[in-house]
């Protein structure tokens, strides 16, 4: 995902982010996850996922996602992918 702004990168861990399978109501956990050199794209990588409809949610209280200068990330939720 891209950001608009560089996001301060040292402090995501892997409860910041949920994925949720909703068909089979089961939660999976990112495999490994990185920001590019810039701050302003988050790669999730996830494995062996089954063929589902999910839900990807971006955890944005205090300390979480945050841009360079300690702001929340504040944004309306975006969906991708068919309708």
């Amino acid at each position: 995902m891209q950001f608009s702004e560089p996001m301060l990168t040292t402090n995501l861990d892997a409860s910041d982010f949920s994925l949720l399978g909703v068909l089979r109501n089961i939660s999976y956990s990112a495999s490994s996850f990185s920001y590019s050199a810039g701050g302003t794209v988050l790669t999730l990588n996830y494995t062996n996922l089954p063929e589902d409809k999910y839900t990807l949610t971006l955890l944005s209280a205090t300390g979480r996602f945050e841009d360079v200068v300690g702001n929340d990330l504040d944004g309306e939720p975006v969906r991708v992918g068919p309708r």
